[in-house]
């Protein structure tokens, strides 16, 4: 595959994977799926994704469930698991047809919150001869989320820093639930408290124990002319909102 295909592809793999968080019926390529995301509930529970074949040609689909982690750097980590109870495994779908994906699962109630992915899947068609097209297979990663048996959601910023001209925020899941960090307000104040740098940073999903870093970029002169920076973290949570602080030194300007 030439350099500039690959690229195409990446791209609109990236897309799909993206948009599946974004809309409440997701689509891409040659079908879309509704609901996005399954919750579950400390016990047992079912529910059913609907996948909609949007083309008048035969579609088919592989469906496969993992399990959900992040890493030390917030990275997603899939594993494989047998918690998650699926039908069917593949299938096919006529032109414009829509089919039930119903998935489930039956634990002892845990402590702390169980998170998966159902992965549903384009399984690309033969190429036809005298086809010169890139073929996109299409895959949606949909959130499972397994109540634990109390929730107790919670957030904390552990650490600020700024380091060769980069200001560096730790964000840290401290409950035993997943939020979404809808963006880090970070807000630079000079001596008089007017405020002299401004950052919104966005998020995304961070699981429980999670931790993840981001960064933006800051000059020297912009850090000098501070005297202190806030960070307020919003989540999707109306309850929880976390915030930190740094108090500035020239020291830590590398002055």
């Amino acid at each position: 595959m030439k350099p500039a295909a690959r690229r195409v592809l990446f791209c609109l793999a990236a897309i799909a994977s993206f948009l599946v968080f974004l809309a409440p019926d997701s689509f891409a390529g040659n079908f879309y799926v509704f609901p996005t995301r399954l919750d579950f509930g400390s016990q047992a529970s079912t529910g059913a994704i609907t996948v909609s074949n949007k083309i008048d040609e035969p579609l088919n689909i592989q469906v496969e469930a993992v399990k959900w982690t992040e890493d030390a750097s917030g990275k997603d980590v899939y594993s494989d698991t047998k918690d998650v109870i699926f039908f069917p495994k593949v299938a096919s779908l006529n032109g414009n047809e829509q089919r039930l994906v119903r998935a489930g699962v039956q634990l002892p109630p845990s402590t702390i919150e169980r998170t998966y992915r159902l992965f549903i899947g384009e399984i690309p068609q033969p190429k036809k001869p005298g086809q010169t097209r890139i073929s996109v297979a299409i895959r949606f990663g949909i959130p499972i989320f397994v109540a634990p048996a109390k929730e107790n959601p919670a957030g904390a910023i552990g650490s600020l820093e700024i380091s060769k001209g980069h200001l560096s925020i730790l964000a840290k899941n401290t409950g035993n639930v997943h939020f979404i960090l809808k963006t880090l307000q970070v807000r630079g104040m000079d001596p008089k408290g007017q405020v002299k740098f401004s950052k919104d940073i966005p998020g995304w999903y961070l699981l429980a124990g999670a931790s993840r870093l981001y960064t933006a970029p800051i000059t020297k002169a912009q850090c000098l002319g501070l005297s202190r920076i806030e960070v307020k973290a919003v989540t999707d949570r109306p309850d929880l909102n976390f915030s930190g602080s740094l108090e500035m030194k020239k020291e830590i300007c590398g002055a």
